[in-house]
């Protein structure tokens, strides 16, 4: 069965670098048709903020496989010192740019967020079932976010604030 959910900018705002933002009241779109689903991210910024999808870690762990079907974006993604402590520290964090057309896999154990660096939508497929694994979000809540924030600086070039909710933060790899 097919199901299509809008994440809403109140959601968002517990994950966002800064909370009072205004915006469109839907970010981005998820179609649910496994094992080909559709993420419409939007092109809009959130205060210097990219746009992105919330964030996530599975449960158990288990990989997913994205391709970059429109647009330019990335990947951002961070990987737990201890497999089994989800609110626990993080030993690695990347930015990956995606390639239109290419298969991304995010590895097992990582957590990861979409970001759209563009100024159309980001337009990506997956390969998860929730049979596999369920998603995980109240880590990601309780840090607001991921470990770096993705910004437009003035310049407009992609920039990185670390989120200070986070302990012992590893410089991130791009």
């Amino acid at each position: 069965m097919i199901t299509v959910t809008a994440r809403k900018l109140n959601e968002m705002k517990k994950v966002l670098m800064d909370e009072t933002v205004f915006g469109p009241s839907e970010i981005y779109f998820v179609v649910k048709n496994p094992p080909q689903n559709i993420t419409i991210l939007l092109p809009n910024l959130l205060g210097k903020e990219f746009n992105k999808t919330y964030g996530h870690y599975h449960k158990p762990h288990y990989p997913e496989k994205y391709t970059l079907l429109y647009g330019k974006g990335a990947v951002l993604m961070q990987r737990l010192k201890n497999e089994n402590d989800y609110f626990g520290d993080i030993s690695k964090i990347k930015f990956v740019k995606l390639k239109l057309n290419k298969e991304f896999l995010i590895p097992k154990g990582f957590g990861h967020s979409l970001v759209n660096l563009g100024d159309v939508p980001l337009i990506t497929k997956d390969d998860w079932n929730d049979k596999n694994a369920s998603h995980l979000y109240e880590p990601i809540t309780t840090k607001r976010g991921m470990g770096y924030y993705v910004v437009k600086g003035e310049n407009g070039e992609t920039e990185f604030v670390e989120n200070c909710n986070y302990n012992n933060l590893p410089k991130l790899i791009w």
